[in-house]
């Protein structure tokens, strides 16, 4: 996975709202239950969050700068499932679920588009590597 360009601040994405701004800091922070997926991919970065009532004093404490910074003026609306999608275009795509069922759900099929991206990446490099060899084999056939 690509390193996340240090000069990548709040500014750099474009959310909808202030309560995926700090769902985003949340999943950047290591506060994601489950992550995959790497922005240059046709599916981007994508984690997982799901925050209960009784994790929310814990949340809004660890997070208390970035509530601020978001101005999420109500932290509740952190409570709940959540689905989130960084793309290379620096949109930050948040989805809500009502159950968590839907959303790992949603993830897996997430993951499995990613993992069969990847294949799809590492298949054209050893192609690309074939071509340059082949190519590099016939200019020296030339050269003897």
């Amino acid at each position: 996975m690509k390193e996340r360009d240090p000069t990548q601040n709040a500014e750099h994405f474009h959310y909808k709202n202030s309560r995926d701004h700090v769902l985003h800091d949340m999943a950047l922070n290591g506060w994601a239950n489950q992550s995959g997926g790497e922005t240059e991919s046709h599916v981007g970065q994508f984690w997982r969050i799901s925050t209960s009532a009784d994790e929310l004093a814990e949340v809004v404490g660890a997070f208390e700068r970035e509530i601020e910074a978001a101005g999420l003026t109500d932290p509740t609306e952190l409570i709940g499932h959540w689905l989130l999608c960084e793309l290379d275009t620096a949109d930050i795509v948040v989805m809500e679920y009502h159950s968590e069922r839907g959303l790992l759900e949603d993830f897996e099929n997430l993951t499995t588009a990613y993992k069969s991206w990847q294949e799809d990446q590492q298949t054209s490099t050893i192609a690309h590597l074939d071509e340059e060899a082949y190519l590099r084999g016939e200019q020296e056939a030339g050269d003897a």
